[in-house]
C-alpha cells in the first residue's frame, strides 16, 4: 500500500458537527410515554383537569409550542397525539357530564382542539310563477311567527300573482308595469 493512501486510512474519522441547541430531553418514545403517564397519574391524584399547558410544564418545557414541536417529530408523534386525544376526551366527557365550568371547556375545545359552532341554514327560492302556493306558504310562516293575525285573509289575485299584506290588513297584488 502506498504511503499516501495509508495516510488517509489511518486518519481519524471526522467528528459529527454540533448543530447547536440543547440536546433532546427525551431520547425514546417510551421515555416520553412514561412521563406522559406520570402526568395523568398526577392529575388524577390531585383532581386536576389534564391540559396541554400542564403537560408541557410536567415534561419540563416552558411553553405549549414545545409539545406541538414534539408532535411534529416522527419518533414522538404518536405519543403526543394520543396524549392530546386523551386531554380532548376528558374535556368532552366533563362537558357532557356537567362537570367543571362548561364555557371554559367549550373555549378550550374550540381554540385548541378544532371544534367549532355550525349553523345549518336551509334556503329555498321560489319564483313569482308559483302564485297561490307561494302565498299560502308565506302566510303559514308569517302566522307561525305571529307576524300576521289569524283572521287576515291572504290570497293571490285573479292573475295568479302573489299578494302582499298592507298594514291595514288588506291584500295588495304585485303587478308588473308594461312600460
Amino acid at each position: 500500500m502506498s504511503t499516501a493512501l495509508a495516510k488517509y486510512i489511518d486518519a481519524p474519522l471526522p467528528q459529527p458537527i454540533n448543530k447547536g441547541g440543547r440536546p433532546a430531553k427525551y431520547q425514546t418514545a417510551e421515555e416520553l410515554q412514561a412521563q406522559v403517564d406520570d402526568y395523568y397519574i398526577w392529575c388524577a391524584e390531585l383532581g386536576q383537569v389534564a391540559n396541554v399547558a400542564g403537560l408541557a410544564k410536567h415534561l419540563g418545557y416552558s411553553d405549549r409550542a414545545s409539545v406541538y414541536d414534539l408532535e411534529a417529530h416522527p419518533k414522538f408523534s404518536h405519543v403526543i397525539k394520543y396524549a392530546r386525544l386523551a386531554i380532548e376526551s376528558n374535556l368532552v366527557s366533563g362537558l357532557c357530564s356537567g362537570k367543571g365550568w362548561g364555557p371554559g371547556r367549550i373555549f378550550i375545545l374550540k381554540n385548541h382542539h378544532g371544534y367549532r359552532d355550525e349553523k345549518h341554514i336551509q334556503q329555498t327560492t321560489r319564483s313569482l310563477s308559483d302564485g297561490p302556493e307561494l302565498v299560502s306558504e308565506i302566510t303559514r310562516l308569517l302566522r307561525e311567527t305571529k307576524l300576521i293575525p289569524q283572521d287576515v285573509v291572504v290570497e293571490a289575485d285573479d292573475n295568479q300573482e302573489p299578494g302582499v299584506i298592507n298594514m291595514d290588513n288588506t291584500v295588495k297584488s304585485i303587478g308588473y308595469d308594461d312600460e
